[in-house]
C-alpha cells in the first residue's frame, strides 16, 4: 500500500468489488483498515505517502495481515505487487502456503498481444519447415489411401490410437515405412494429432 497515493485504497477496494461480483469471498485489507479506524481520505494531500499511517508502524500490520492470509485459500496480487515489500512477503507465504495465487495483469493480456505471442510463420513455418513440408505429404499420402477421391480432410474417426502408433513409429525411427513415409515423419504427424485433439477437448 505504501507509495501509493491514498494508500491505494482505490486499487485495493475496485479489485474486491471485481472479485466479489465473481462470487468471491474477500478480504480486503483496506477494509481491515478501516474497521482499525483508519481512512486515508483524513489524511492531506501532501502527506509522505511511502510513510506509514499516523501512530502505527509495521509489526501491527504483518501480524493482521499474516493472520487474515492464513484463512484464505487464494491471493489476488495487484499490478506493481512485486515492487512492495509487503506485497512480496504475504505472496512468498501465499506459495509457501500452497495458496492459488492469481495474477491479474497476465490475466489481462489483450487479445493482440496473445496474437503477438503466437507467431505462426516465424514461430513454426520458419522453424520447421522442412519437417512441415513431410508431414503434409504424410496427410495427402493417408486421404489418398483412406478417402481416394475425396478433398483432403482428417477422418479422425478411422484413427484414434495416436499415442500407442506414436511410439510404434517412434521405435522404428530413421527407417522408411512401407508406404514410403519416413517413421519419424509420422512420429511428427502423430505427435501434432495427439496435441490438435488435447486442445480441442481444453478449448470446449
Amino acid at each position: 500500500m505504501r507509495r501509493n497515493p491514498k494508500y491505494n485504497f482505490f486499487a485495493f477496494d475496485a479489485a474486491a468489488d471485481k472479485l466479489r461480483a465473481e462470487g468471491f469471498k474477500v478480504i480486503n485489507p483496506a477494509d481491515l483498515d478501516r474497521e482499525a479506524g483508519f481512512c486515508p481520505t483524513t489524511l492531506p494531500d501532501d502527506w509522505d505517502w511511502s510513510t506509514y499511517p499516523p501512530g502505527t508502524d509495521a509489526s501491527e500490520f504483518v501480524e493482521r495481515d499474516l493472520d487474515a492470509l492464513a484463512t484464505c485459500d487464494a491471493i489476488y496480487m495487484l499490478p506493481g505487487w512485486e515492487e512492495s515489500q509487503g506485497a512480496t512477503a504475504e505472496h512468498a507465504v501465499a506459495k509457501w502456503r500452497g495458496l492459488t495465487v492469481f495474477y491479474p495483469e497476465k490475466e489481462e493480456v489483450s487479445k493482440a498481444e496473445k496474437r503477438k505471442q503466437m507467431p505462426i510463420a516465424r514461430g513454426c513455418l520458419d522453424y520447421f519447415p522442412n519437417a512441415l513440408l513431410a508431414v503434409s505429404n504424410c496427410s495427402w499420402i493417408a486421404n489418398e489411401q483412406h478417402n481416394p477421391g475425396e478433398e483432403m480432410h482428417w477422418a479422425k474417426e478411422k484413427s484414434t490410437d495416436h499415442a500407442d502408433c506414436l511410439i510404434r513409429h517412434l521405435i522404428d525411427r530413421g527407417t522408411v515405412d512401407t508406404d514410403g513415409i519416413p517413421h519419424t515423419v509420422k512420429v511428427a504427424w502423430r505427435a501434432l494429432a495427439l496435441l490438435e485433439n488435447e486442445l480441442e477437448t481444453r478449448n470446449d
